[in-house]
């Protein structure tokens, strides 16, 4: 009988171990996965489907600026967002935020910036893949214009299109993109074809209010990918460590 009951002792103290060891290692893998969601979940933290929230969002993000913006445009590229705003209490000030879209349906900024140039201008996608042409006002006498690789109107254009109503965003995505990076120039032209003069243009534009036209950048976009390897990297050591003592 001592035999028997020492041996029962013995199973269920191994039995009981067994379990706490499992449960540790379950505790441990949902833990691990929590707090990986979580530092996903803090690093992709904007709504951009709610347009008050995500106005409000570039706003805090401009933490060099006093900014006020209300959202004019919102493009996809990809898992990018290209969303296009107005400055509030400053005439003539706009500009463009980048975001990229996580797994879960929130975004993160990329970099956002406020432009106060009067006539059409020009960007790239964070992809160099695709051309941002935007503006925010409607240029008397205007009905067409083109982007040029370069100041000159005999190469082929890059975009060529009829006068914009302010304000528009547009998204043309390049067929051989590192053929276009770097500077570029846009030309306007009038009713009969003829090209109007640039320095008139400008000068009959309208001027926008002076202020500060700043931009800001996310660094270190990889971190929160560090941060989850690491906390996976210890979720898997504990795992280990409850099955295996």
């Amino acid at each position: 009988m001592d035999d028997k009951q020492n041996t029962k002792t013995i199973y269920h103290k191994r039995t009981k171990f067994k379990r706490r060891q499992i449960i540790g290692a379950m505790l441990s893998a949902v833990m691990a996965c929590l707090c990986m969601y979580g530092l996903y979940r803090m690093a992709f933290p904007v709504d951009t489907t709610d347009q008050t929230a995500l106005e409000a969002a570039i706003n805090d993000y401009f933490f060099t600026e006093n900014v006020e913006v209300a959202i004019r445009e919102q493009q996809k590229i990809g898992r990018r967002i290209v969303v296009f705003y107005e400055r509030k209490g400053y005439s003539g000030h706009y500009g463009i935020a980048n975001l990229e879209k996580g797994l879960f349906g929130k975004s993160r900024f990329l970099d956002a910036n406020l432009r106060d140039w009067p006539l059409y201008t020009y960007g790239y996608s964070r992809d160099k893949n695709h051309l941002l042409l935007y503006g925010i006002n409607d240029l008397q006498d205007v009905a067409a214009y083109a982007i040029y690789p370069a100041d000159d109107t005999s190469a082929e254009p890059i975009y060529r299109g009829e006068a914009e109503t302010g304000p528009f965003l547009h998204i043309i995505e390049l067929d051989h993109p590192e053929d276009y990076i770097g500077n570029h120039f846009v030309h306007y032209y009038g009713e009969n074809g003829n090209e109007l003069d640039f320095n008139a243009l400008w000068k009959e534009a309208p001027q926008p209010e002076e202020g500060r036209t700043p931009g800001v950048g996310t660094a270190e976009l990889g971190m929160p990918y560090v941060l989850i390897g690491i906390v996976f990297v210890i979720g898997i050591v504990l795992v280990r460590y409850f099955l295996t003592t």
